[in-house]
């Protein structure tokens, strides 16, 4: 995630007689518990130079450059193969929390997976020919 360098974040709900329950988890993931715990008790307000060092934000970038570098970081995206990201992303969630070794043999499944989609074969025969691939399964935004 990017960050203007003008942007702030918190978990403001208690001020309101509320949890954040909606998103503490997902802040806890980011940052660690015991700050996600400091800043819901607290309600306090960090600057986005704060939220990058606590992980929250990766970069702090002027507020004139957000939508380019956001825009930019899209097309990185876009350009990797569809069904890499997808799989990618599933690995992710479905690893969350797992032991060591229930993670390695969920990473195993998911590169036979890929091994087999015609993604990796168009990526493998892209590298040696030293260009860019053209994914199968990609969908170019009309």
């Amino acid at each position: 995630m990017i960050a203007a360098e003008d942007a702030t974040f918190g978990l403001t709900e208690i001020r309101v007689g509320l949890w954040p329950f909606v998103v503490f988890r997902a802040v806890v993931a980011a940052i660690g518990e015991r700050r996600a715990v400091e800043l819901g008790l607290t309600g306090r307000i960090i600057d986005a130079t704060e939220a990058a060092g606590m992980g929250l934000a990766h970069r702090v970038i002027p507020a004139t450059e957000l939508e380019a570098r956001a825009s930019e970081i899209a097309a990185e995206v876009a350009a990797a193969s569809p069904e890499a990201v997808g799989a990618g992303l599933r690995f992710v969630a479905e690893t969350r929390g797992l032991a060591w070794e229930q993670a390695g043999e969920s990473a195993q499944r998911f590169r036979q997976e890929l091994f087999r989609t015609p993604g990796f074969t168009e990526g493998i025969r892209a590298f040696r020919e030293k260009r860019r691939p053209r994914w199968p399964s990609h969908k170019p935004v009309e």
